[in-house]
């Protein structure tokens, strides 16, 4: 079952008697912004849905084309899980790189390291350098099988350049290096107010 954490508005809508469906962000529509894109998955979570029925069939993946971490750039579709198959697709100002799929080195958690910044791999457009993954068989997410599946790749591929037309990415303004300054002097490394 796929379950994302932009569901839980509409889910506990549900849980408190509204039509969790029909929750919708007015203000935002009317301003020309996305709606709300969770689903309600109290049908799932309660058992009244029956296992053959899917209430949600894909998950988006979210990139952004910024080079370095928490730093500016455009948001991008960054891969697409539908059914048992996950397609990764890296930023291709980042020469395709993505940081997502990693498996946890053998020093953590023994020392205190950020895992995504020491292992990267080649995700592209291609068959040959595509990264699409059965998730049920490879949850490690260690082997690509796009290219025995290409039909799988390239459709998933069409979707995400679909999905990437309709992304909400506003200039979200420069870092303020004060942030982390303060992040790091005053709040034990957690992010909290700084200006």
């Amino acid at each position: 079952r796929l379950l994302t954490s932009s569901d839980w508005l509409r889910t506990y809508a549900s849980v408190a008697g509204l039509d969790g469906a029909a929750v919708k962000d007015e203000r935002a529509v009317a301003s020309g912004l996305p709606d709300f894109d969770g689903v309600d998955q109290w049908g799932v979570i309660s058992g009244s849905v029956s296992e053959s029925e899917e209430v949600r069939t894909e998950v988006v993946i979210g990139d952004t084309s910024a080079v370095e971490f928490n730093g500016d750039g455009d948001t991008l579709v960054g891969g697409l899980i539908q059914g048992r198959w996950k397609l990764l697709l890296g930023a291709e100002n980042k020469l395709h790189r993505v940081s997502q799929d990693v498996v946890t080195p053998a020093l953590y958690p023994s020392k205190p390291i950020i895992v995504p910044e020491l292992i990267f791999r080649t995700c592209g457009r291609k068959v040959s350098n595509g990264c699409l993954f059965d998730i049920y068989a490879d949850p490690t997410e260690t082997t690509s099988l796009a290219s025995e599946n290409e039909d799988v790749f390239l459709s998933m591929l069409a979707r995400v350049d679909e999905l990437q037309g309709q992304v909400y990415s506003p200039d979200r303004g420069k870092k303020d290096k004060r942030a982390c300054k303060v992040a790091r002097d005053e709040y034990d490394r957690y992010w909290g107010p700084f200006l």
